[in-house]
């Protein structure tokens, strides 16, 4: 059952279709260099981090729980996606401790008000024994590095499998530990999480072709179940799709076809019964959500532009870094892996290849196929769509390892064979010329399409030409090797410029990382210590999901899918903006301006209701209702104010407010390039009747890209539809401040004046804070150099006993102790869904829902011991299909390993 070891003795295998034709190589004498090198690579190509004192560690920019943080050496960002962030290391660091304790990790008690926890798949719940990586300082880094390990092994494992030498198995397999989705990090770490197996799928499927060996069924099995431990199904379910090409392929040409298709399918069905806990908790929870329904991205695709990205990866700069751009920005945010132009020549290069033909072509086939679906060509969309669950896929984004897999098993093919043949380079040559024309004519700063000023053009421009300096000078020394390098020197020339291309690249995000600072821990401790059951409530600091990381239950949630009652009830009842992200991120932040603010203060007692005690801000930020003065949705970019810098903007007070308005501060949105502005920021407020009224505030107090609350000296009275002047300056500073400039809303016009003059068709976003009755009883408990936060008068307890008469004692999250005098019903402030159960003295007891969110159970007069446990409905069924699988293929390894006992066993008879 080894990996490494190819089978390359004559077995007389009549359904073996490629002869052995690997030749004594160098690496043949040393064949744990391979090995050693594909291990140690992923840590090589961190290097960078250690050298320039970076971090990538999401907690540093994701958590808003930090302080002292410092940019890198580049902007942007060194992942694609902030899930990274709120996704893999808050929720996977719950399933780590829930795993490490003995606790199944079914529920996260810690975002909303309890949410499933396996059931959402991507906190890789259940992704043993990789998982317990998140344990560790930047987690997610190890489990990244782990990942790619297994997928340079697994790779290496493959080509080997077909025939291929060991140089240019080792150059397959580095190449794919440094692939492009890799680096970019395209979502959370369960999208990298499946990529090793993917090889490791295909290497069963080519075992299970062996007359002798019957271990691809159990490889078959093992990829399938992990890839979907792994946790991301979309990304698993389009790297399926390759294999299943794969398989039809082989099974054209097999002699024995129902014993190789009985195989695949014994595997596959040992994968999904493996998987089953998963499924079920999976499948159960989707049904609770509008994921289904919701989630049609199958007509959706990238725009021409993004080609440049993908042979040119850094042809719009730093990832993630889209300079203001909305369109840019979308790129960034569908893009899922690359492939550098050089890879492309080797590609080409393997059409000449005599071994492998119809692999050959059916692995191009499928890199065309995924690609024409990726852009939204017809009519390969069209029918990509009919193929069950694509529909609903984002393929643009994460079919990119699939076709990245195939694209580097060609370039292997023809690393393997290039030195025993004639290769003509004039071709391969002018189609990627070709290629890099069209990446070069759709990336063009100066197109229309892009509406860039123009210093931005100009940067564009340089960023251009550097990018397209890095593929010529890839292209001159390939075509140098090519022409003046012989033999075997030749593919250790091309192994090492292909591997080197590909380390570079793969090293640019990481320039992106931060100089790390220190998490505000008197604030969690606090927290800690005062929160007992209930929930707290951000609206900002201590970010979405962060809570589960903390051990700290916040209301709060970025879930995909996430329950429809509860996000029903978060809709009508506190929060109704959550629609606009289709109910999936419930942080005022992600939708701008001082929506939290306003939201809250209408509807302080349903946040009460839910059990709220905290509310969390950032220092800077202010409580205190106000006049909203929105702006337009696109694209914002930022106004630099340097020492003395102003800005004016004159308005209207609001029609909307009936009566006039004692105006106490302002505040504005505002950026301080990541917490480096120095200074103050003042404020003048002056009516249509030259009554002005001052305020300033250091901005030491305030947060990058967050409103920024400014008192007045003294309140102003506005009249309603009055004019009204608010000057905003930048005083006794060395670091700048920026503005953010926004579209006009209609309806809601601005003048702004700017250092330079007016800015016609531009926006800020601020508002006009006042006083409120409705806020009296809240009081600051906790402040410092990040946030504040704010105690509510009267939250509700986690437990409340209704139409009865009970004392509760020993309450924990999973139970409590009450003694009763009477009959009572006892409401539980944690999200209700089937799969919840109780017992009360030991004896089940049903779970009821209360207003839909809630649990209520009934209690008998006298001593109640009552506890709680979740677990989705059917799972047991699920474990009896894990432990039926778990026997199958251990008795199938038995019978695998005897026979090649027994097979060694008569060679050397025979030998002898």
């Amino acid at each position: 059952m080894s990996l490494w070891k190819a089978e390359h003795s004559s077995d007389g295998e009549k359904n073996t279709p490629q002869p052995d034709t690997v030749t004594s190589e160098w690496l043949d004498r040393y064949p744990w260099l391979p090995i050693l090198f594909l291990i140690l690579l992923p840590f090589l190509v961190e290097l960078p981090l250690l050298i320039f004192g970076l971090s990538t560690n999401p907690i540093w920019q994701q958590s808003g729980i930090v302080e002292g943080v410092r940019a890198g050496l580049l902007p942007g960002l060194s992942y694609g996606d902030p899930n990274v962030g709120w996704t893999t290391q808050a929720l996977g660091h719950l399933a780590a401790e829930d795993c490490l304790h003995g606790i199944i990790p079914w529920w996260n008690p810690y975002s909303g008000i309890g949410l499933p926890l396996a059931g959402e798949m991507q906190p890789n719940a259940f992704f043993l024994p990789f998982v317990f990586l998140l344990l560790l300082h930047n987690g997610v880094l190890w489990l990244k590095m782990a990942m790619q390990v297994f997928a340079g092994l697994a790779t290496f494992a493959l080509l080997r499998e077909l025939k291929l030498g060991r140089l240019a198995a080792l150059t397959g397999g580095a190449l794919y530990a440094l692939n492009g989705t890799f680096a970019w990090m395209p979502g959370p770490v369960a999208v990298i999480n499946t990529i090793p197996f993917l090889p490791l799928l295909l290497y069963g499927i080519e075992r299970a072709r062996k007359e002798r060996n019957r271990d691809g069924i159990v490889w078959i099995a093992l990829a399938i179940s992990g890839s979907l431990y792994a946790g991301f199904p979309e990304a698993a379910y389009i790297n399926g799709l390759l294999a299943l090409t794969w398989v039809i392929y082989r099974l054209a040409f097999e002699d024995k076809k129902s014993r190789y298709l009985m195989r695949i399918m014994f595997g596959g069905a040992a994968g999904l019964f493996w998987a089953a806990p998963l499924l079920v908790a999976f499948s159960d929870y989707l049904l609770k959500t509008n994921a289904v329904s919701a989630h049609g991205l199958g007509d959706a695709h990238l725009p021409l532009q993004a080609l440049s990205s993908i042979v040119l990866p850094y042809v719009y700069g730093p990832e993630a870094d889209s300079f203001g751009s909305s369109f840019l920005s979308a790129i960034w945010g569908n893009l899922g892996g690359y492939a550098s132009v050089i890879l492309l020549i080797f590609a080409l290069i393997s059409y000449q290849i005599k071994e492998n033909r119809g692999l050959i072509y059916i692995l191009s086939t499928w890199i065309i196929v995924a690609l024409t679906k990726s852009f939204g060509v017809q009519p390969v969309m069209l029918l990509m769509n009919h193929i069950p669950f694509l529909h609903d896929a984002a393929f643009y984004r994460y079919s990119p390892p699939s076709w990245e897999m195939a694209l580097i098993i060609l370039v292997s093919i023809a690393i393997n064979a290039i030195h025993k043949q004639k290769i003509r380079i004039f071709f391969p040559l002018l189609g990627v010329l070709a290629f890099l024309v069209v990446a070069v004519s759709v990336a063009w700063p100066w197109d229309t399409i892009w509406n860039w000023a123009q210093a931005q053009a100009m940067k564009m421009v340089l960023l251009l030409g550097i990018a397209i300096f890095w593929a010529i000078s890839g292209i001159l020394i390939t075509t140098f090797a090519l022409l003046c390098v012989k033999k075997e020197r030749l593919r250790w020339t091309l192994a090492t410029i292909l591997i080197f291309d590909s380390a570079i690249l793969f090293m640019i995000p990481e320039l992106s990382g931060v100089h790390p600072g220190a998490v505000d821990k008197p604030a969690i401790r606090f927290l800690h210590s005062n929160l007992g059951l209930q929930r707290f409530y951000t609206l900002g600091p201590i970010e979405p999901n962060y809570s589960a990381y903390f051990d700290i239950a916040s209301i709060n949630h970025n879930y995909l899918p996430v329950a429809t009652n509860w996000a029903t009830y978060v809709r009508k009842n506190i929060f109704p903006p959550l629609s606009k992200s289709s109910d999936v991120i419930f942080w005022a932040p992600w939708y701008g301006g001082n929506t939290g603010v306003e939201s809250f203060i209408d509807r302080v007692n349903n946040y009460e209701r839910l059990g709220v005690r905290y509310v969390v801000i950032n220092k800077g930020q202010s409580l205190l209702p106000g006049i909203s003065y929105p702006t337009g949705t696109g694209e914002n970019t930022p106004l630099a104010l340097e020492n003395g810098g102003a800005v004016t903007v004159k308005i209207n007070a609001s029609i909307d407010e009936k009566n006039n308005a004692s105006v106490t501060a302002v505040s504005v949105f505002q950026g301080n390039y990541g917490n480096t502005a120095n200074g103050k920021l003042t404020v003048k407020a002056c009516t249509s009747t030259n009554n002005c009224v001052m305020g300033s505030r250091p901005l030491s107090e305030s947060q990058d890209n967050s409103p920024f609350s400014i008192p007045l000296a003294k309140p102003l009275q506005v009249k309603a539809g009055a004019p009204l002047t608010i000057t905003f300056t930048h005083l006794d500073s060395t670091r700048p401040e920026a503005f953010w400039l926004w579209p006009q809303a209609p309806g809601h016009e601005q003048t702004v004046i700017g250092p330079q003059g007016p800015i016609p068709g531009k926006a800020i976003q601020f508002s006009l804070e006042t006083s409120d009755t409705a806020l009296q009883g809240l009081r600051k408990v906790y402040s410092d150099a990040l946030l504040d936060i704010w105690e509510l008068p009267h939250p509700a307890p986690y437990y409340t006993v209704m139409h009865g008469d009970c004392q509760i004692s020993n309450p924990t999250r999973d139970g409590l102790v009450a003694q009763c005098s009477t009959p009572a019903t006892l409401q539980r402030r944690e999200l209700y869904m089937p799969g919840w159960t109780a017992s009360i003295n030991g004896v089940s007891t049903v779970v009821s829902a209360h207003q839909k969110i809630f649990q209520t159970i009934s209690l008998s007069a006298g001593k109640n011991v009552v506890r709680f446990r979740f677990a989705p409905p059917f799972v047991n069924y699920a474990w009896i299909a894990f432990w039926l699988s778990i026997i199958a293929l251990l008795w199938w390894s038995y019978r695998t390993v005897f026979q090649l006992r027994a097979n060694t066993q008569k060679t050397g008879e025979k030998t002898a």
